[in-house]
């Protein structure tokens, strides 16, 4: 309910190449870079641990500015009290009024555990990604100052995971400002990969691309699929209903990737159920 509420009365602005769980998908973070040769990856270490309350709480309490939205969020908060959706003790809704700051302190109390963003909270991806696309200081959150110094190559991130790609090789002075940039937000970078697509492709978010020049092509590692064989032809024996689910989100996960038409391994294992 709260992400609900922040995305529709933030004025939050849309930035290209920044995707999340709640917003895009691994595919489209990696087709922003398919005909590219080289590539820097590097991951944020504890992304959500370290991210700046502080920060994002400034950044909502400058979004919050409307007095119609300030008390359309109030009504949404109230009610859903009311449903006993959250009903934190220690929390209290004034009924005489509200200001910026009250709304923001009771939407932080919600989406926070002991000061920090907790993983596998729903609001957690949208707020991270918040902090670093926005700013309340600055024109520019660490994002826009990442792409503002890797210009002319091309910059996306899906979460905390983050790629940067080119034609050339991106010089060792320019990771040097980028991973410099990051330190002083108080991030930590990890899992750093810079190469060449010719000499093979690393895993990004799971997938991997293959290189063919302008024919390049977004696909499953093997060892992925070896996988996902073994767990279906397990369920020729296995019918239950939780074993089903899973293998319908992975077949659901397939089509952004290889489309309508099936992947040949996967469908030679799927032929063998009665039920798919």
């Amino acid at each position: 309910m709260v992400l609900r509420l922040l995305k529709r009365f933030g004025k939050w602005g849309y930035h290209d190449g920044v995707y999340g769980l709640d917003f895009g998908s691994p595919v489209s973070h990696i087709s922003d870079h398919l005909y590219h040769r080289w590539f820097l990856l590097f991951d944020l270490k504890n992304a959500f641990y370290s991210t700046s309350v502080s920060k994002v709480k400034s950044i909502i309490k400058l979004k919050f500015t409307e007095r119609k939205k300030l008390l359309e969020a109030r009504f949404e908060l109230q009610k859903s009290r009311q449903l006993r959706i959250f009903d934190p003790p220690e929390v209290r809704i004034n009924p005489d009024g509200w200001d910026v700051a009250e709304l923001t302190s009771l939407i932080m109390e919600i989406v926070t555990y002991q000061g920090f963003l907790p993983q596998g909270a729903p609001t957690s991806p949208f707020l991270f990604r918040l902090s670093i696309t926005e700013s309340a200081k600055s024109r520019y959150g660490l994002y826009g100052l990442i792409k503002s110094i890797v210009s002319p190559w091309e910059i996306s991130c899906y979460v905390d995971n983050f790629i940067i790609s080119g034609s050339k090789p991106i010089p060792t002075d320019i990771r040097e400002k980028v991973f410099d940039k990051i330190s002083k937000r108080g991030f930590r970078v990890h899992k750093i990969y810079h190469r060449d697509l010719r000499h093979g492709s690393p895993t990004i978010c799971g997938l991997r691309i293959n290189y063919a020049g302008e024919a390049n092509k977004i696909v499953l590692p093997k060892k992925t699929i070896r996988k996902w064989r073994g767990i279906i032809g397990r369920a020729r024996f296995d019918h239950s209903v939780e074993l089903r689910r899973k293998i319908n989100g992975f077949l659901a996960s397939l089509r952004p990737i290889y489309g309508d038409k099936p992947l040949p391994q996967i469908s030679q294992v799927l032929t063998k159920l009665f039920f798919f």
